[in-house]
């Protein structure tokens, strides 16, 4: 090998690029924007924590204002949200909620039952699981003496409300709730569950019809018993973080216009410590002055990106808004395609700034408390105007709920109409939209009588 082509050679060379350097202060812009009501309120309170400078006052989104405030904007009746005390904040009230194992072992505990029995249920809540089933029991031999009252145990267990709880498998779950059933639907009730579960969920009526030998309104009268019982019984008791939605903006129509109001009770506000503020007039050294100066900074930084978040905010809103005026005058039948590239262009922002401002904003309207995201929809291929995606949900799901029960619109069914209207969509689309919409197949929507 030729020693002179391992010489490696090394060169300077200057290049031009381009780069975008995120300061903090442009991230603090950035996440405060996207920020949803309940996240901002915690994020400014976060951040007044580390400056002494500054005093966090709380949205002032108590039930008599927010509910003051719905009923200036709309007049639609709604039941309150939150709790009697105008002062209270929504996260301040919420009551645990019960538990599951908590309130199975109370009915145990004061049961009518042999102590050995009750004793030997309250250990079998251990292999209760969220949805209120007996999983991963161990054999009889690993109970030791106790095993002889194991299907006692099982039984009182499965007496407790609610109807279902200690089953061990579907069919069991559904068994134990057929005496909530009226009594003269129960005997065949119990036969559609024994030995009809699949006829029942692939809707084969055909074949129920001839295996039950009854009427096809008993039949019908049966399967609706059966899909009233609760095939997981437990989650009644589950515990989930509740969602409390506070409209940013509001939308009123003036002079046969809509407009878009902003909702100031649901921003924090930043008020100055006036102790700090008398400090920085004369500071007793140079680093308490220079400390001063940054936390001062800081905060005149972040009331201007709360300032320019509400302001993007309020010209989303309007662009929407006056896009989409047919919408609030008719209904979601009328809403027209719309992107995020549109409003964008029209407002002078960046697409991913229209992304921000609309995840997890919402605005009161007319038709109800909405985000801002569901404004949005893509364009679909039609004969004349424009018709977006969710028009077109709305269409089906208003044909769907029109439809003859004993002869439900298949999807090619609905895909035709569709055609026959000037909007082009597969049939894939459609089942895609009706699943979507969670609407059962045309199979499974099919009744006998």
């Amino acid at each position: 090998m030729d020693m002179q082509s391992m010489d490696m050679q090394y060169e300077l060379v200057q290049e031009q690029t381009q780069k975008l350097v995120m300061t903090v202060q442009m991230r603090q812009a950035i996440e405060l924007l996207q920020c949803a009501t309940v996240e901002l309120d915690q994020m400014v309170a976060s951040l007044s924590l580390d400056n002494p400078l500054v005093e966090y006052e709380p949205p002032q989104v108590g039930r008599k204002e927010l509910w003051k405030w719905l009923e200036e904007n709309d007049k639609t009746p709604r039941s309150p949200r939150w709790s009697d005390d105008d002062t209270e904040r929504p996260a301040a009230h919420l009551a645990a909620e019960p538990n599951l194992w908590d309130e199975l072992d109370l009915q145990l505990r004061t049961a009518d039952a042999p102590p050995r029995v009750v004793q030997l249920a309250r250990r079998l809540l251990g292999f209760i699981d969220e949805n209120g089933y007996l999983v991963e029991l161990p054999p009889a031999e690993a109970w030791g003496h106790a095993a002889c009252y194991l299907d006692e145990a099982i039984a009182l267990l499965q007496s407790c409300d609610p109807p279902g709880i200690g089953a061990r498998s579907l069919k069991e779950c559904l068994l134990l709730q057929v005496n909530s059933a009226p009594v003269s639907v129960r005997p065949l009730l119990r036969r559609l569950i024994e030995d009809h579960l699949e006829d029942v969920a692939s809707a084969r009526w055909q074949r129920m019809g001839q295996a039950l030998a009854e009427p096809k309104e008993h039949i019908q009268e049966a399967v609706d018993a059966l899909r009233r019982l609760n095939p997981r019984p437990g989650l009644k008791y589950a515990t989930a973080a509740p969602l409390y939605v506070v409209p940013e903006l509001t939308v009123r129509k003036v002079e046969n216009r809509y407009v878009v109001l902003p909702y100031e009770a649901a921003y924090p506000k930043l008020r100055w410590n006036r102790s700090y503020l008398r400090l920085m007039e004369a500071p007793p050294d140079a680093a308490t002055a220079e400390y001063l100066r940054s936390k001062q900074q800081a905060v005149e930084w972040l009331a201007r990106c709360l300032e320019q978040r509400r302001l993007t905010l309020q010209r989303v809103g309007e662009a929407i808004v006056a896009a989409q005026q047919a919408f609030f005058e008719f209904g979601p039948g009328a809403l027209r395609p719309l992107t995020l590239r549109e409003v964008a262009d029209e407002l002078g922002m960046h697409e991913s700034t229209v992304s921000r401002a609309t995840r997890g904003k919402y605005m009161q309207t007319p038709r109800g408390i909405l985000e801002l995201k569901a404004f949005f929809s893509t364009e679909l291929s039609s004969e004349g105007q424009s018709v977006s995606a969710e028009a077109v949900k709305e269409q089906i799901r208003q044909w769907v709920a029109a439809e003859d029960p004993r002869h439900p619109l298949s999807d090619q069914a609905i895909c035709e109409r569709l055609k026959a209207a000037g909007i082009h969509v597969s049939r894939r689309t459609v089942a895609k939209y009706r699943e979507q919409m969670s609407i059962p197949s045309s199979n499974k929507r099919r009744r006998l009588a």
